[in-house]
Formats: structure tokens, sequence, C-alpha cells
């Protein structure tokens, strides 16, 4: 392996590692803390996770913007419990962004290898991939860019990509964000 591929593998390694050893670190226990009172509040008491009763004598929860309810956190948190749901859930946001990055690499430059170092670069750069490891919130915001990019570049010629970006923006919304 040469270095940068031993530092990714290293990388994602933390990100999925078990959580039996430890919760989080960086901002991972703040969001662990908001699913894991969303998934309590869900799987065990059957209400909508209006209120967060366990943070500071109580917080708004469902109308948080950092805590995506209706995002696919939320129902891998409580399949899979809430820390691997949540790592699940990142893991899927970078698949997602490397898809978006390798269309719009290949609209852009009409050759699939070069799309697919777009995707690499895109989705599995230091940046993004620190950002991973400092809380999931920063890929579910940021890697749904390409999609947005792809369907703001096919408005003039499909007819229909005025409503992949009205999803990408709902996506966008809907999902923890800073």
């Amino acid at each position: 392996l040469t270095p940068l591929q031993d530092a990714e593998k290293k990388i994602l390694r933390a990100i999925l590692a078990p959580p039996a050893d430890r919760l989080g670190f960086g901002d991972w226990d703040y969001f662990l803390e908001k699913y894991e009172a969303s998934r309590i509040t869900i799987a065990e008491h059957g209400e909508f996770p209006w209120w967060n009763p366990w943070c500071r004598g109580g917080v708004p929860l469902a109308s948080s913007p950092l805590v995506g309810i209706l995002a696919p956190p939320m129902p891998l948190a409580l399949a899979f419990g809430t820390s691997v749901g949540l790592r699940l859930a990142t893991i899927l946001y970078l698949l997602i962004g490397a898809e978006g990055a390798r269309r719009l690499g290949k609209l852009c430059f009409h050759d699939p290898w070069a799309a697919l170092a777009v995707a690499w670069v895109f989705a599995l750069n230091g940046g993004v991939l620190v950002d991973c490891l400092g809380g999931f919130h920063i890929p579910a915001g940021n890697l749904p860019l390409p999609w947005l990019l792809l369907s703001v570049a096919r408005l003039h010629d499909r007819r229909w990509a005025g409503v992949g970006l009205g999803f990408w923006l709902a996506w966008a919304v809907l999902n923890p964000i800073h």
C-alpha cells in the first residue's frame, strides 16, 4: 500500500470501529446523543421525538437542524443501534457523494476513467475523511453537492432535472447540517 492508501484505510477503519470500546470523539458524541434520544423515544416509548428530556433539562429535538428525523440515519439507527447506524450512514453518504461526483465527471470529461478519478478524489480526499472522523454531519451536508451541480447542469436539456434539483435540496435540508 502507498502511504496515502494506508492512511485512507486507517481513517475508514476508525469510522467503522466497533463502538463497544468507545462511544465517539469530536462531534460524534454530540450527534450520537441526539440520535440515541430519538431512537429511545421512537423504539421504547413509541412516540415521535419532539423533545429531548435527557439534555440540559429538555430541549427541542425534532426541530433541531442537527438531527434529521426524516433522513437516512434515523432508520439505520433504529435498525442497527445509534452508533453503528450513524457509522453506516456516513459510509452511505460517502457512496452517494462518490456516485454523484462520478456522474458529474462523466458529464464534464466524457471518459469513464476520468469520471472514476473525480469520484475518488471528491469522496475520499483527506479533507472529507478527516471531516468524517470529526463528525458525521459534514458528509451529510456536503456530499450531495455533485448531485446538485449535476441537476443544475442538466436543467437546459432534461425536463425533469428540476425534480432532481428539488430532491437534493430537500436532502440537504432534511439531513443534519450546520
